[in-house]
């Protein structure tokens, strides 16, 4: 947005310093001058704000969020054991039995060990808590760890409960990875963040494409 100044209905006038664009649950706009920040809207504390365009466009551009594809990866598991009703919900843990992961820059295979502490919440939301350890085809070890979520409408999720292949479309599968290793030529994953989508499929295995957030 070209803005150069803007008044605030009593006549006094506020050079604008810069322009934020700050997304909450909703848009908004402020205009900083002198370190204080005015919302760019119609009203502001019971007095009308009003935008002057000096050069009559708008230009303004919220930078959106990049990723870049990291890796998919395919996980099975074995039956569950009962954790048991708590204070959050129903708790199982899934072991983790194997595996694999490939990428442009990282590829090898997920370890039998670890596995995902599921939690069914009283919304019908299933909340993951995993921790795998994957194995890179140079030796590599990295620890992965992350929490995501898996919901749909009833029907949909007591089809996966009962082991049919569901299109992913119909349902909300999101995790969110975080990395560490100790191998000097994998120190960058100890430095990113990332997004995984999710795929159930029967009869014991899940899928995630998962993304770098650049």
């Amino acid at each position: 947005m070209r803005v150069n100044s803007f008044g605030t209905g009593s006549g006094f006038s506020r050079r604008i310093e810069r322009v934020v664009w700050m997304i909450s649950n909703r848009s908004v706009v402020l205009a900083v001058s002198s370190g204080i920040a005015y919302p760019l809207c119609e009203r502001y504390a019971d007095r009308e704000v009003k935008v002057t365009f000096i050069l009559g466009e708008i230009a303004m551009a919220a930078e959106s969020l990049r990723s870049e594809f990291l890796c998919s990866l395919t996980g099975f598991v074995a039956p569950p054991r009962d954790v048991g009703a708590t204070a959050r919900g129903t708790r199982r843990f899934y072991p983790a039995i194997g595996g694999s992961f490939e990428g442009p820059r990282l590829r090898g295979e997920v370890l039998p060990d670890g596995g995902d502490w599921l939690l069914l919440r009283p919304d019908g939301v299933l909340e993951q808590d995993v921790r795998i350890t994957l194995k890179t085809d140079d030796g590599a070890f990295i620890y992965v760890r992350y929490a995501g979520m898996r919901h749909g409408p009833p029907e949909v999720m007591a089809r996966l409960a009962q082991g049919e292949a569901v299109d992913p479309s119909e349902y909300y599968f999101r995790v969110a990875p975080m990395f560490e290793t100790g191998a000097e030529r994998y120190a960058w994953l100890n430095k990113i963040l990332a997004v995984g989508v999710g795929e159930r499929l029967p009869p014991n295995m899940v899928r995630y494409d998962i993304f770098e957030i650049l």
